[in-house]
């Protein structure tokens, strides 16, 4: 089993509408045949953080459902918004044990 997660930190003020863009994420998502995301927001911490965490049966399954995803017209739709709200961003790939 393979994990992506990708760590993201909105701007100042940018909760809500970065809230509601990850969730069109999951919906293009599910057009594209692409696990639906855990879509997490912090409630301690920095604000304005939350992370995003796909698990996949494999890296090969990984690295198809992305290059098909992010290739969509829909997706470069949706990155621009995504893109406009983020301060910083980070990914980390997990190779699940147990």
């Amino acid at each position: 089993m393979y994990l992506e997660r990708i760590i993201v930190r909105v701007k100042y003020g940018a909760n809500a509408q970065m809230a509601e863009v990850l969730k069109r994420l999951n919906e293009d998502s599910i057009r594209h045949s692409v696990p639906k995301a855990r879509l997490l927001q912090s409630t301690s911490g920095r604000q304005g953080t939350f992370v995003i965490e796909r698990e996949y049966d494999s890296y090969d399954q990984y690295a198809a459902a992305r290059k098909q995803q992010t290739t969509s017209k829909e997706f470069r739709t949706w990155y621009q918004d995504f893109h406009i709200l983020v301060d910083e961003a980070s990914n980390e790939y997990f190779n699940i044990l147990a």
